[in-house]
């Protein structure tokens, strides 16, 4: 009996002590080895106990700083100011030399240009891809250049603060921080601003985790995954090794000597973080930039391929400011600068082709870069502690590639990009991997309450980790009724919408319901080709579906192109279309829409026509358990054009149908 009495003192002792502590208190930063506790002249403690004072009662608030790092760069800004002895205009979003600085504006009445100090327009002189003179008078401000190198230095914050429940030794939430700022200061004081409690509400609901890392899980990983989890809801998460160590090195080996552990009730499962590599490194790489130039590019792009794929694309020089059109009379390319739309390129001696139809022109910039390269392993075993099995095991793995500094407009201006920041987002999409992972493992379940028309009740919120947005499957003797989702949480049940029903099913009160994540998506797009004897064309839009699958209704707008042996051009016919099912295979539509014609070349002649119908298909859906599905189809239906004359004219249109 002495051992059970000396477990219960100490316990008692624990807890008398961890209060008074808390009652003096209850904020501690916590710094991680090798992070130093004053910085730049800034006493990184003392400014966050200022920023996260505001500490729950019976709470243990630890603010953990994992890394302070540092990151500087130089690079080349080219900036454009007004200034009207300046020599370069801007067009289409990027600046151009000029060797005038005159002034114009349009005589609308001589139709030309004419100098005016006060005029809106200036002369572009270098744009030899102007299809004619006056294309070169652009509305423009006068610009002067300036270019100079500019160094900056930037500062990242890592944190993570946590709120401990002193009564359950409980991690109740866990939130990571990076903060950047131009100074240290600035990280620090932006770290608070972008706080927000990732609370996990403890639940003898919920599933009883225990989270282990290996010693080699590098930090920063760990918090975000650790955080995902939190965020996750459904886990009471118990990071054993993790509050082992906080409360060695806050307090409890000072109140209560060495050799004291925390109690913990044993865990349901484990998760185990193993096996991890991290690699990271700076190689070299030869790219071309390209920056498209209107006015007097002198390039193309041309793809070069690779064992059939798409290696690279490279500058090809092109003849500047000459346009051509075919002759296929005589079978030769002649100048044609107002309609024009192939170019000259000084083609390689192997090609026997060098005109090709192109419009957008490049000045490129070939440059030798660095490139930052970061990839990121680990194993995750899920073992069940009752069975002494695993569950569930999955490896993850992240590769990143970081151009650090590369070339963004004509003139050699630089973009930066951060090492630190790759190491980041590799961590945060890692975290999220993990959390779907475990949720495929670990879906949430519960019991279907009250139900009224597509509404249900389920019972159980908060108290199992159920969030806004979930999707739940109802089943019923071990089959599928239908699908809903969670519209409204309480603390112990949610409030939800049906969205799907399986054909001759229904929901049933008091019946299972399952999280998932593969469940039917109503699109509502419909896709359709069709052809007749004198047309074919395309339809697009939207379709209405049921909670059943069934669709009633739809909205189709089409383009059909006309073609005639008679020589004639034509021109299509744009239209919209509505339909409305009667039975599953056959549904009854109206339409309208201009017929456009162009008989002489010199006039445009169009027409307004209706028509309506019955449509007869072989829609079959891809299963009970999708919206949508192909089908063949015939329209048989009668057309009536609204010209000089009315006319009347029967149709039958075959066509192939896609609904999503």
């Amino acid at each position: 009996m002495v051992r059970p009495l000396y477990i219960k003192l100490i316990f008692i002792l624990l807890t008398f002590s961890v209060f008074a502590v808390l009652l003096g208190n209850n904020l501690y930063i916590y710094f991680e080895k090798n992070v130093p506790s004053t910085y730049e002249g800034v006493n990184v403690s003392t400014e966050l106990k200022k920023l996260f004072y505001d500490v729950p009662t019976k709470t243990l608030r630890v603010v953990h700083v994992v890394s302070i790092f540092k990151e500087t760069y130089t690079r080349k800004v080219t900036e454009f100011l007004r200034d009207p002895q300046g020599t370069y205009v801007y067009y289409k979003g990027s600046y151009y030399y000029t060797s005038s600085r005159a002034r114009y504006k349009y005589d609308s009445g001589k139709k030309t240009y004419i100098q005016d100090p006060r005029g809106s327009y200036v002369y572009l002189s270098d744009f030899p891809w102007a299809r004619k003179e006056e294309d070169k008078y652009i509305i423009s401000d006068f610009y002067r250049r300036y270019d100079k190198n500019v160094s900056e230095v930037y500062y990242y914050l890592s944190l993570y603060v946590v709120d401990i429940d002193i009564e359950k030794i409980f991690v109740k939430s866990m939130t990571p921080i990076l903060s950047v700022g131009n100074t240290f200061k600035e990280a620090v004081e932006k770290s608070a601003k972008l706080y927000s409690e990732n609370t996990n509400i403890y639940s003898p609901d919920k599933i009883d985790i225990v989270v282990t890392f290996n010693r080699d899980f590098d930090k920063l990983a760990r918090i975000y995954i650790l955080a995902s989890l939190q965020e996750d809801t459904r886990y009471n998460i118990y990071d054993r090794s993790y509050l082992n160590e906080l409360f060695k090195i806050i307090s409890l080996e000072d109140l209560l000597g060495k050799g004291v552990n925390l109690s913990f009730r044993p865990p349901k499962y484990v998760f185990s973080f193993e096996n991890y590599t991290q690699h990271s490194e700076k190689t070299t790489m030869d790219k071309y930039y390209f920056f498209e130039n209107p006015v007097n590019g002198q390039y193309i792009k041309k793809r070069v391929y690779s064992s059939g794929k798409l290696a690279n694309q490279v500058p090809v020089k092109v003849e500047v400011g000459r346009y051509y059109s075919y002759d296929s009379k005589n079978k030769s390319y002649v100048l044609d600068m107002k309609d024009g739309s192939y170019v000259k390129y000084y083609k390689a001696p192997w090609e026997t082709e060098s005109y090709v139809i192109e419009s957008t022109f490049y000045d490129y910039i070939f440059k030798s870069v660095e490139v930052f390269n970061f990839y990121v392993s680990f194993l995750v075993n899920v073992l069940d502690t009752e069975r002494g099995t695993i569950i569930g095991s999955k490896s993850f793995d992240y590769f990143d590639t970081t151009t650090l500094k590369e070339p963004i407009d004509r003139f050699g201006s630089e973009d930066t990009n951060s090492e630190y920041l790759t190491q980041i987002a590799s961590y945060k999409s890692l975290s999220s991997s993990v959390k779907y992972f475990l949720q495929e493992i670990f879906p949430l379940s519960s019991i279907i309450g009250e139900i009224s028309g597509t509404k249900i009740t389920l019972l159980s919120g908060e108290n199992i980790g159920v969030k806004r947005g979930y999707v739940f499957q109802g089943i019923n003797d071990g089959f599928t009724m239908g699908y809903f989702s969670i519209s409204k949480v309480y603390k112990s049940t949610s409030d939800a919408q049906i969205f799907y029903i399986l054909p001759s099913e229904q929901f049933k009160k008091d019946t299972i319901a399952f999280e998932t994540k593969k469940y039917p998506t109503n699109m509502g797009l419909t896709m359709r080709i069709y052809g007749s004897t004198d047309m074919f064309g395309i339809e697009a839009g939207y379709t209405n579906f049921d909670i059943f699958g069934n669709y009633n209704f739809g909205i189709l707008f089409g383009y059909g192109y006309k073609y005639s042996f008679e020589g004639t051009e034509e021109l299509g016919i744009y239209h919209l279309k509505v339909y409305s099912l009667l039975t599953q295979n056959f549904d009854v539509f109206l339409s309208g829409g201009i017929d456009l014609s162009d008989y002489t070349g010199d006039e445009l002649v169009y027409n307004f026509f209706a028509s309506t119908g019955i449509r007869i298909s072989s829609y079959q859906r891809e299963s009970i358990f999708s919206f949508g599905g192909t089908a063949y189809y015939a329209e048989i239906g009668l057309r009536v054009t609204f010209g000089d004359t009315l006319q009347v004219i029967p149709q039958l249109i075959l066509g192939l149908e896609i609904k999503y």
